[in-house]
């Protein structure tokens, strides 16, 4: 029987690379692993990443929705993997904004399909950055924004809290570990860097070993409420093409570095949450990836320095602004990135839109 091991958390939290972390981790072990990456919009910086991984079976994608609201899609999916790559563990990543889970994903699959899948516990990916930001205790909650609102809902529908992104923590979050498991005292907390490897090997274990003392049912969520915090985040999926000037060259890395950093300027002087901001380009000269999330900083999880003359882009960002602004902080930040480069950067192709209201196939 294949193990299904569910993944969510907000936006920027590192499920990509944890997941993919995990991923080479249990194929190390001997099992044969696939994953699914989940998104509203199309064009996947995350898919085309995990495609990069060897090892993994296959790489599959549920677009234009939550698992919740694609749950055939989901089953479809899940179904033809089974069949063709025979995997003993699919790892499958919830969209950052998505949340209820356990009543609308976890329970449903257990109810319709157990013949066929094992579901693990449910886990939550936590950035502490972006925990310190939006977590509100209870004598704060009349003040809650949606988007916290969101965000706690997604920690208390966990079965295992992860906290990621240690090493970038002072006391490689043993305070946090001992804060998330006093708020939320029905699940597991493990600390982990996906960056650095620590933790990983403590949390796959724990997917085979942890097992709820009793079926978990979170608090009741408003669905007006977390609607409304999706509603508040533009996504932008777009594809765009940056050329040397006068046959000279650039380097993508630098490139990307800077269209981040000027991306983030602009986002901040609005004073509006990021989610996330992924840009990958992949070329004869190699792979770029590049990230910006909740604490500013631009990251790489794939890095070539030799000089290009050309580079095809592929944007995914989530930032709490209308669409329209989304747009113009983007053409802003490619500005700023061709002046500094002396590059030349084509329309983009895509869409930015902001998330439908979320209706789930199931509610048990």
């Amino acid at each position: 029987m294949t193990t299904l091991i569910p993944l969510s958390g907000f936006l920027g939290a590192g499920k990509t690379t944890l997941m993919l972390a995990a991923a080479r981790h249990l194929e190390s072990q001997g099992s044969r692993v696939s994953v699914i990456t989940n998104d509203q919009g199309e064009e996947l910086v995350d898919t085309h990443l995990a495609q990069q991984v060897d090892g993994i079976q296959s790489v599959s994608e549920i677009t234009g929705g939550c698992f919740c609201c694609r749950f055939d899609d989901l089953v479809n999916t899940l179904m033809t993997v089974i069949e063709n790559k025979h995997p003993d563990i699919i790892l499958a990543e919830a969209v950052g904004s998505c949340t209820d889970l356990q009543s609308t994903v976890v329970r449903p699959l257990r109810q319709l399909h157990s013949a066929q899948l094992s579901i693990a516990p449910l886990t939550a990916v936590v950035d502490p950055v972006r925990y310190r930001a939006l977590w509100r205790s209870e004598d704060e909650r009349d003040a809650e924004s949606d988007l916290a609102y969101l965000f706690r809902h997604q920690l208390d529908d966990a079965d295992i809290i992860v906290i990621n992104k240690t090493d970038l923590v002072a006391d490689q979050g043993t305070t946090l570990t001992s804060e998330l498991q006093k708020n939320f005292p029905h699940a597991q907390v493990v600390a982990t860097s996906a960056a650095t490897g620590q933790g990983v090997e403590s949390l796959v274990a724990l997917w085979s070993a942890f097992r709820p003392q009793e079926e978990h049912r979170s608090f009741e969520i408003d669905y007006d409420r977390y609607g409304g915090a999706e509603a508040e985040l533009a996504w932008a999926n777009q594809t765009f093409t940056t050329d040397a000037k006068n046959s000279d060259s650039f380097q993508p890395a630098q490139w990307a570095h800077t269209f981040l950093t000027a991306l983030g300027e602009e986002t901040r002087a609005q004073d509006a949450v990021v989610g996330h901001v992924k840009l990958r380009s992949q070329n004869r000269e190699g792979a770029v990836k590049a990230s910006l999330t909740a604490d500013e900083l631009v990251t790489f999880d794939e890095k070539h320095t030799l000089p290009s003359t050309s580079a095809s882009w592929t944007l995914n960002a989530r930032v709490a602004v209308p669409p329209a602004e989304m747009d113009k902080a983007i053409s802003i930040a490619v500005l700023h990135a061709d002046r500094r480069h002396g590059t030349l950067t084509g329309q983009p192709t895509g869409a930015t839109f902001q998330p439908s209201y979320p209706t789930p196939t199931y509610r048990l």
